[in-house]
């Protein structure tokens, strides 16, 4: 497992928003080497076309890693690498080169988590777990919904598609409502291989409401 980390030059870890280095590690046996230094600059007075650009340029030289190290983290930062690039994004104050392991294994701890989690979905366990979709109405009708927004506030270590994507995997339902502030970018790319599709609404309550449906039930 490949760690991100953006830091200063004195190898403290950096904020969101602030100029540094993105150094990507990885393991040979026991020992963390870098392998990449790739520099980060979001100014802060990036509209959100550019930021998510610089963002994605930055993102396109992390080869396969999935785990971003960061001070603190904020907002649109955590959402475009989290929702859109799949990247898990974690926060580390100090010096984190003498804790990657810890870091590494905390993560992988999260993902067994999320594995064992899905399981208990397919048994029927996952709504007493707390972050899967609720049925609706008559059970018969399999019309499911979840707030994603705040299941995602209750588990911050998980994101869209850890939650999302094992319910999807099993089709065992007609349609999903998803609460949520934004709509999922990895969805548009995901729903076809399951055959299904979505619609947007924007709500007076100021969520978004993605309706997902197989295409011959419309």
């Amino acid at each position: 497992m490949k760690i991100a980390v953006f830091m200063d030059s004195n190898g403290e870890t950096l904020p969101f928003g602030e100029a540094g280095t993105v150094e990507l590690y990885d393991r040979d046996g026991e020992d963390w080497y870098c392998i990449n230094c790739i520099p980060f600059k979001p100014d802060r007075t990036m509209n959100l076309n550019l930021l998510r650009r610089c963002i994605y340029k930055m993102a396109s030289q992390l080869d396969d890693c999935k785990l971003f190290v960061v001070k603190k983290t904020q907002g649109i930062f955590k959402a475009i690498l989290e929702e859109e690039l799949g990247i898990n994004v974690r926060t580390f104050d100090g010096s984190p080169l003498e804790s990657l392991d810890q870091i590494r294994e905390q993560r992988e701890k999260e993902i067994i988590g999320a594995a064992v989690s899905a399981c208990g979905r397919s048994c029927g366990q996952g709504e007493a777990a707390g972050i899967s979709p609720v049925p609706v109405g008559n059970a018969d009708r399999k019309l499911y919904r979840i707030n994603l927004a705040e299941v995602q506030k209750k588990n911050t270590s998980l994101n869209s598609k850890e939650i999302l994507l094992p319910f999807l995997e099993e089709n065992n339902f007609h349609e999903l409502e998803i609460i949520c502030i934004h709509p999922p970018k990895w969805l548009d790319d995901a729903l076809p291989t399951f055959g299904l599709t979505m619609k947007t609404e924007e709500r007076k309550d100021g969520f978004c409401h993605v309706f997902v449906y197989f295409n011959d039930c419309k």
